[in-house]
């Protein structure tokens, strides 16, 4: 009992320590790679409208034109203008919902073409402190989605020397988490009964996989369903692809959408879900990975016996038919 007792304290300790890393290095990626990110941002967004600029004022002519004419079709688009003065700025705001909806729809999101030139409060930012956070708990468990990566050189060195440490620190904890599943393997399997059959493993396996299929599984998965707009078998998919750190970068987890966006401080407690059931999901991932390996192991280790007794068997079968034929 004492010796379980220092392992939760040295389990708490190690969970703390990681914590704090994690934080700390969030702090220092938000201050290497949140300024560039917005200046970047702020110089795509102007360039964008300075580009399409003459293109807009075109199609808001004609807009405006377009509706005066059904509204009085005698009137021409200068007398538009003095007797509908609401009608140019309603035909600006219509136009910049419009391409704000078709860059949407191409996948750009970061900012939005109607904010003012001198504005960054539309910009939409990976590299807040909810994102680098995010950033930081997929670098050390080794996912690595890939929809968050430093762009300045001093982000990318700086990654090369937290993940030297960080991945280290997350495998002591994942092992230490991992002899904490096999204590509740082998409790609930002196619970099912102490004789040691093969009914009594195959019971304690099935409670076992049942109990962490349903907290791993099915209670996150409105998440995965309402939020991420995945359906069950995409959503399973997912799980095992992150659990199993392959991280293939095509589905990740995302905020809500762009209509009801997360605040900071939600996307930050996200994240923070996010680390401890990625952390607790890995640990048992790797036992289950390790099960499976020790029982390909002995079963490939059985059939080597089985094909050795065979072996045996052919060449003592072999000796006695040329015993048999020389006595001849």
């Amino acid at each position: 009992m004492r010796l379980l007792s220092n392992k939760r304290f040295h389990g708490l300790l190690l969970f703390l320590i990681a914590n704090v890393y994690l934080i700390l290095g969030a702090v220092v990626f938000r201050s290497l790679e949140l300024n560039p990110e917005k200046q970047t941002l702020y110089n795509e967004r102007n360039n964008f409208k300075q580009a399409f600029t003459e293109i807009l004022e075109d199609y808001r002519e004609r807009l405006i034109h377009t509706a005066c004419r059904k509204l009085q079709p005698s009137v021409d688009y200068d007398d538009c203008q003095k007797h509908f003065p609401a009608m140019n700025e309603t035909a600006e705001s219509l136009l910049y919902q419009n391409l704000n909806t078709l860059l949407r729809r191409l996948g750009i999101t970061n900012f939005n073409v109607a904010a003012n030139e001198n504005s960054t409060a539309d910009l939409k930012l990976n590299w807040d402190f909810a994102g680098a956070l995010y950033f930081t708990i997929t670098t050390v468990t080794t996912i690595g989605y890939g929809n968050i990566t430093p762009n300045t050189i001093a982000g990318k060195m700086l990654t090369v020397f937290y993940c030297i440490f960080g991945i280290p620190l997350t495998l002591c904890l994942l092992a230490l988490l991992g002899e904490y599943h096999t204590h509740i393997f082998k409790s609930i399997g002196r619970l099912v009964g102490r004789q040691n059959t093969q009914s009594r493993k195959v019971v304690t396996v099935a409670i076992v996989v049942g109990m962490y299929f349903f907290i791993f599984v099915v209670i996150p998965m409105p998440y995965f369903t309402y939020v991420m707009k995945l359906d069950w078998c995409t959503a399973f998919y997912f799980i095992v692809v992150s659990l199993s750190t392959i991280g293939y970068g095509d589905i990740y987890p995302i905020d809500p959408s762009d209509e009801n966006p997360l605040n900071l401080f939600q996307r930050t407690f996200y994240n923070g879900c996010l680390w401890i059931y990625i952390v607790f999901g890995l640990s048992l991932f790797a036992n289950l990975i390790g099960y499976i390996q020790s029982y390909i192991q002995k079963l490939y280790a059985a059939i080597g016996e089985i094909a050795k007794k065979e072996h045996h068997q052919s060449q003592e079968f072999k000796t006695e038919v040329h015993d048999t034929s020389f006595a001849k």
